[in-house]
């Protein structure tokens, strides 16, 4: 937060794990946004779920999007993808109506003395359109890798089957075609593998594990 207080940016960004508002309280989440309203920023807290955005987990992060006064506070991107469900969502900063003095928000302008809250998690509101791409679970991530031995020794691998899925098709693409910008004549690459190659284990990791 001193280098938003110093450097005075426009717009300020935060991503962090869902537990600064789990544990003690959300004091973590309390501090940041306090120091937020205090240097006149508005300021708004989301709980995503990395699977309603078309990954394959449940992972919950939290998002803090700060506007300078002048300026216009963002909207956090609604899900467009279905999720399953694993775990909880914490209940911090779900209040209805809080007061300056509070410095509890999940929507905030620093010159509105009170300001409506309904809930911390990113979602669309009930009875509210929205047309989703089915949920992704983890077989849709890797059901197309082949077999790994624990004493693999090839350096570069194949996929050896095309794959099966949209979010397979979207890894294997080019960096240019991930971003919309593949243009007639992009080289196209063969799509390998490296990442497979177990640690070799010494000695000592042999006698650990005995």
């Amino acid at each position: 937060m001193d280098i938003v207080e110093y450097l005075k940016p426009k717009f300020v960004l935060m991503e962090n794990v869902v537990d600064m508002l789990r544990l003690d309280k959300a004091s973590l989440g309390r501090y940041t946004l306090s120091r937020l309203v205090l240097m006149k920023y508005q300021a708004r807290l989301g709980i995503v779920a990395a699977g309603c955005y078309g990954l394959p987990q449940f992972q919950l992060r939290v998002f803090l999007f700060g506007a300078h006064s002048s300026e216009k506070l963002p909207q956090i991107p609604l899900p467009t993808h279905d999720v399953i469900v694993r775990y909880g969502y914490p209940a911090e900063f779900e209040v209805a109506v809080f007061s300056l003095r509070m410095l509890e928000p999940v929507m905030f302008h620093p010159y509105n003395s009170v300001c409506l809250v309904q809930r911390n998690t990113v979602a669309y509101d009930e009875g509210q359109p929205r047309q989703l791409e089915d949920a992704l679970v983890l077989r849709d991530y890797f059901s197309d890798l082949p077999p790994v031995a624990n004493n693999e020794a090839r350096e570069k691998m194949t996929y050896e089957k095309p794959p099966e899925t949209d979010f397979q098709r979207y890894i294997r693409s080019s960096e240019y075609k991930m971003i919309g910008s593949e243009l007639n004549g992009t080289k196209r690459i063969m799509n390998l593998l490296y990442d497979h190659r177990p640690s070799p284990l010494s000695e000592d990791d042999y006698i650990e594990f005995v």
